[in-house]
């Protein structure tokens, strides 16, 4: 009797613990507001994270998720997905001109006339660059990561794209920009 008894506490705590950790395991719950911005919503306290731009159609984002290049543009796509990475927006400025507001757990795919451009980030007044050089066809892919220290820091790191995949699985695409000049340019 002694013995079940030690059998089903055992089993109950396995239990409770493997739904423990499979709820904490849970893609944060993110959503689209008003202005159709993607969101990431932090529980305590009760707060909206959004882009500044509008979020491509459900279409868009399965193409973007392919992770394909684009003939005539060097593509890059930039995730925003770390663990413990909820520190609020993070502006990104590509080449000084465009810029998007980055929440956490976010992918950006920027398209761009081949060559050498410029990506920048900022928050609360710390910034970081990163200079990327590519042709017309090339895929490169980037991480908006923070750095744990006395206080939080942003920096770029490049990354492979199968990291890059398996990370953004339950990432929301806030953007997706065509930043190429027109020949006219």
């Amino acid at each position: 009797m002694e013995r079940r008894r030690t059998w089903i506490l055992k089993t109950g705590l396995w239990l409770g613990t493997s739904a423990l950790l499979i709820g904490c395991a849970s893609s944060p719950p993110r959503r689209l507001n008003a202005n159709g911005q993607a969101c990431f919503s932090l529980q305590r306290p009760r707060r909206l994270i959004c882009s500044d731009a509008p979020a491509p159609s459900v279409e868009v984002e399965r193409e973007i998720r392919r992770f394909d290049a684009t003939a005539n543009a060097l593509t890059v796509y930039v995730v925003r997905r770390r663990f413990g990475d909820t520190g609020g927006a993070v502006l990104m400025r590509i080449d000084g001109d465009a810029s998007v507001t980055v929440p956490p757990f976010s992918i950006a795919r920027i398209r761009l006339a081949p060559g050498s451009h410029q990506f920048g980030l900022s928050r609360h007044g710390e910034d970081s660059t990163l200079q990327l050089k590519g042709l017309a066809g090339e895929v490169q892919f980037v991480e908006m990561r923070r750095t744990w220290s006395w206080h939080a820091r942003y920096d770029w790191r490049t990354v492979e794209q199968d990291d890059l995949a398996r990370r953004s699985l339950d990432s929301r695409v806030i953007v997706d920009l065509d930043l190429r000049r027109s020949p006219s340019s």
